[in-house]
């Protein structure tokens, strides 16, 4: 059983938005406009990490053995500033002068104007929630300093005190949400959810000091990525008129370094 208290690692995003319209009158009943992308950047927040597992040894001096534990993690999360972006991905598929709209008041027909994919947002938030539940397998590798004392000083009494390495990774799901930002785009305050899972690298270094207390220090790299997509209506109130807009977020939490403490039964 243990705690693991991180220092904090980036955030990257990447979004891209597009207008839509549904209309007879558009390419395959369907209109959207151009498709923008653009780059943010998250700032760093502790994260915080409780552990319950088992660690074995396969021989008596403890020089090598297996952990396995599971964890939840929670941290603070920002997605923060735009640092780059309004990319064109794709041009718009209709040409303006030929979309159409019908009034059945009047029965008559008359030019529809749709409005443009607008540049994506310059800030997004900075009151997300980030959890993460992982399971992690490591190998590690002990210099049984006590023993080689006990070999020195010709002494059977000696504290448990040993250095080694670890390495190894897992699977984890995690999950990042903001009960409210502004959505620019669509003028309206907005909620936000991603998830996502894959797997995770981690290695340090641990120091047992006494049968019970191992504490660590090491680096997490994870290699996924969260996702969220959204439809939101967009431009004229008029229903005849009114698009939606997609907005496509991936997420991506950097490698980052911890300390840890673990009480072994």
């Amino acid at each position: 059983m243990g705690f693991r208290l991180g220092t904090g690692a980036n955030t990257r995003t990447s979004m891209w938005q597009q207008a839509y319209k549904d209309n007879p009158t558009c390419p395959s009943s369907v209109c959207y406009g151009e498709k923008l992308e653009a780059y943010y950047k998250g700032g760093k927040n502790l994260s915080y990490t409780g552990q319950i597992g088992d660690e074995i040894a396969i021989d008596k001096y403890h020089i090598l053995g297996l952990r396995v534990w599971g964890d939840i993690e929670y941290a603070k999360a920002q997605l923060g500033q735009k640092v780059g972006g309004n990319t064109l991905l794709s041009q718009a598929n209709y040409d303006p002068n030929t979309i159409k709209t019908y009034d059945p008041t009047s029965n008559t027909q008359s030019s529809l104007v749709l409005q443009k994919t607008p540049s994506p947002q310059d800030f997004l938030f900075n009151n997300g929630n980030f959890m993460a539940f992982g399971l992690n397998v490591n190998v590690f590798v002990n210099l049984p300093i006590d023993t080689l004392l006990k070999l020195a000083f010709k002494t059977e009494k000696m504290l448990f005190f040993k250095i080694g390495v670890f390495g190894g990774g897992g699977v984890e799901y995690a999950i990042l949400w903001s009960p409210k930002y502004q959505n620019q785009n669509t003028q309206q305050e907005d909620k936000f959810f991603a998830a996502g899972g894959g797997f995770f690298v981690n290695f340090g270094g641990s120091l047992y000091i006494g049968k019970h207390n191992r504490f660590n220090v090491g680096l997490k790299i994870p290699y996924y990525s969260l996702s969220a997509q959204s439809w939101k209506n967009f431009g004229s109130s008029n229903v005849w008129q009114q698009q939606t807009i997609r907005q496509n977020f991936s997420v991506f939490r950097n490698k980052e370094v911890f300390v840890s403490y673990a009480f072994l039964f």
